[in-house]
């Protein structure tokens, strides 16, 4: 995915994700793969809150972004899904 290596993303493999600490946000593979990038380019472009995390997922595993933020050291942000 050119347009989110471009935008600072990074792939992690074993979470199946790309994520950026920097716009606090995660896309799943199974999101991206469900879209096309007009739909990413908007979701790019969404504010995310102060103090949140948004997590682009097709199905809902709060726990699992619970975990993935206190992995990335992001712990004190809320994690928010947005179901696709």
């Amino acid at each position: 995915m050119e347009i989110l290596k471009v935008a600072g993303y990074v792939r992690d493999p074993v979470r199946e994700l790309w994520f950026s600490r920097h716009r606090r946000r995660a896309f799943s593979y199974e999101a991206l793969s469900d879209h096309d990038s007009r739909w990413l380019e908007r979701k790019l472009l969404e504010d995310v809150p102060e103090g949140e995390f948004r997590f682009y997922r097709n199905t809902s595993n709060l726990k699992a972004c619970i975990e993935i933020l206190d992995q990335l050291g992001l712990g004190d942000l809320k994690p928010v899904e947005s179901l696709s």
